[in-house]
């Protein structure tokens, strides 16, 4: 005798986290989301061909990806996991177009590290005034290294003594975006220093 059994239907802890983040804006559902999510992501990093010293900057980019997702989830057009997926391979493409214009910037159009910090002027025949400086200098230096981490100061370093962008992701071995966001998050830092 066959019986016709009607399809069960799949059920995604997933979706039960999605609604109750947009009912309640529980953070513990939208960090249980982001744990769940990261093997994805991790996996589409691979797929689209970045290399694994990106992973973290575009594990980041692909967060604000699956929080769009999360925000935008309409469950009656797919599951939150096909919709997730989406997000995430947007977010992805959209950083491999920005990186391929970034290949096309005219390097004198991108602000040099020397232009942004404005140590200030000392006079070169004054040596108390130079000490001063020196101590001074000394002192933001070392404040400097405190505030940054170990790969950002590398690029601190690099672009200190001259090297682009490009020049900097080779030595470094990572991508120019990498090097970008480094230094962007260097700008922020220093703003509050």
């Amino acid at each position: 005798m066959n019986s016709i059994h009607p399809k069960a239907e799949s059920h995604d802890p997933a979706e039960e986290l999605v609604t109750l983040f947009k009912r309640d804006h529980n953070t513990e559902a939208l960090n249980a989301l982001f744990v769940h999510y990261r093997p994805l992501i991790l996996s589409r990093i691979r797929y689209y061909g970045f290399l694994e010293s990106d992973a973290e900057d575009l594990c980041q980019e692909c967060l604000v990806g699956l929080y769009s997702a999360i925000l935008h989830y309409n469950p009656q057009k797919s599951s939150f996991g096909t919709f997730a997926r989406l997000c995430i391979d947007r977010m992805l493409i959209s950083v491999i177009r920005s990186k391929n214009r970034a290949r096309n910037i005219p390097r004198e159009s991108l602000v040099d590290f020397d232009e942004s910090l404005h140590l200030g002027a000392v006079e070169q025949d004054n040596p108390e005034q130079i000490l001063e400086q020196f101590d001074n200098f000394s002192q933001l230096l070392l404040k400097i290294k405190n505030a940054l981490s170990a790969f950002e100061y590398s690029v601190l370093l690099q672009s200190f003594s001259g090297m682009s962008y490009s020049e900097i992701s080779v030595k470094l071995g990572v991508s120019v975006k990498a090097v970008d966001n480094a230094v962007q998050r260097i700008r922020r830092k220093f703003s509050k220093l």
